[in-house]
């Protein structure tokens, strides 16, 4: 009987070390999914020889992992950026099927060439230059060739004296590429870029720069980084003031509870 109740008990806590087991290996497995996601970058849809000028029917989409604590931007060229690849010359040799990086490609600009060649050559845009620092930068993880909106607050003229509406903040302008941090305009761009920059160089039109260098002159700015790939814009500003932050409070509370954040 002992001998039967020893097997037995043997038995039962063999099954349990293994469910254990199993169940502590799942945990792990879905901690490494949690920390992995995918992203969608640009590889050689055949063999790139150095010299040749890369064309659409070169490239094809695959895509990668990339950890959560791994910054974004990399030295990998991102599918939705393809565009400005596209008939510029391969500088090193690309096998078929890999990963093409900034390094790969001479994108033909080096340091006589003039910052104005990374304009449109359609006579709509301007650079422009504004100061940021560590909170009105996204502490400093902003990058050449991001989408930014700019928000701006301001006294009112019209509201003086009326402490609920004497300060007003709203959105600026809404999807603007940002063209340089610094110096750094984005040439081979690495995950080692200094973040030490003070000012932000912008794509606008001339009256959008108009508009800025007022702006800068009567308030505050700050950045707003957003998705590359979202190139939607808000025609129905709201006008920020503490009356209207006291009326809505509750309704943000609200709507951010029915949203449904990024997890990396």
């Amino acid at each position: 009987m002992k001998q039967k109740l020893f097997i037995i008990g043997a038995l039962f806590f063999g099954l349990l070390a293994a469910y254990l087991t199993y169940e502590q290996i799942n945990s792990e497995r879905r901690k490494y999914e949690s920390r992995v996601t995918t992203v969608r970058v640009v590889a050689a849809a055949s063999d790139i020889i150095p010299g040749t000028t890369i064309t659409e029917n070169d490239l094809r989409e695959i895509e990668v992992p990339q950890y959560v604590n791994q910054s974004t931007l990399s030295n990998q060229v991102q599918w939705s950026l393809r565009g400005r690849i596209i008939d510029k010359k391969a500088q090193n040799e690309i096998r078929a099927g890999a990963v093409i990086t900034w390094s790969d490609v001479d994108m033909g600009i080096d340091a006589n060439t003039s910052f104005s060649h990374r304009l449109p050559n359609n006579g709509d845009f301007r650079a422009i230059t504004i100061d940021v620092d560590q909170v009105s930068g996204v502490a400093g993880l902003i990058r050449p060739l991001d989408h930014v909106d700019i928000i701006g607050t301001f006294a009112s003229p019209d509201n003086k004296g009326d402490m609920m509406r004497d300060l007003v903040t709203y959105t600026v302008l809404q999807n603007v590429v940002v063209l340089a941090t610094g110096n750094d305009y984005g040439q081979n761009y690495t995950t080692t870029t200094t973040r030490n920059y003070t000012t932000v160089t912008l794509q606008v039109t001339q009256l959008e720069a108009e508009l800025l260098v007022f702006a800068r002159r009567k308030g505050d700015l700050s950045l707003t980084l957003r998705s590359k790939e979202d190139t939607r814009t808000n025609d129905k500003i709201k006008v920020i003031n503490f009356k209207y932050l006291e009326d809505n409070v509750q309704d943000f509370a609200t709507k951010r509870g029915k949203l449904r954040p990024s997890s990396y």
